[in-house]
């Protein structure tokens, strides 16, 4: 017998390297999230890759731009800004804490981007177990 040192992975894969080990977990848990979207994960990843600087700015451009809309949202001096939002209205309310982030729901049909409509069942377990795992990876 001969004793080991490294890193399991959440299902239980041993690597001798820290990094390869992250490596693995974080692309099990994009191919578990796209996976229900139906999205090849290699072609995903490997076109991540590729566009890796034009990916990252864009992710930092919209995390910048969601901030904003919660900064501001925050900043309101009353409540009543927030409850004016017209049924239907295309507008989203940014994501302001807690322990999962919340999925839309499906609507009129009218896209206004990428994620617009909803999501099924599975796809919102899916996600979930996506986050539980990633929480867990954090802590």
């Amino acid at each position: 017998m001969e004793k080991v040192t490294g890193f399991l992975t959440h299902d239980g894969t041993f690597f001798q390297d820290e990094d390869e080990a992250e490596l693995y977990d974080a692309t099990q848990g994009l191919d578990d999230a796209l996976l229900d979207m139906n999205v090849n994960g290699e072609k995903f990843r490997n076109a991540a890759v590729i566009c890796s600087e034009a990916v990252l700015r864009f992710l930092e451009a919209h995390r910048n731009v969601e901030n904003n809309k919660a900064h501001d949202l925050a900043g309101e001096e009353s409540a009543e800004g927030v409850f004016k939002q017209s049924v239907g209205s295309s507008q989203h309310l940014p994501y302001l804490g807690g322990s999962e982030q919340p999925e839309a729901v499906q609507h009129d049909g009218q896209g206004d981007g990428i994620r617009s409509g909803g999501d099924d069942a599975p796809s919102l377990r899916r996600r979930s177990r996506v986050a539980a795992r990633a929480h867990r990876q954090a802590t």
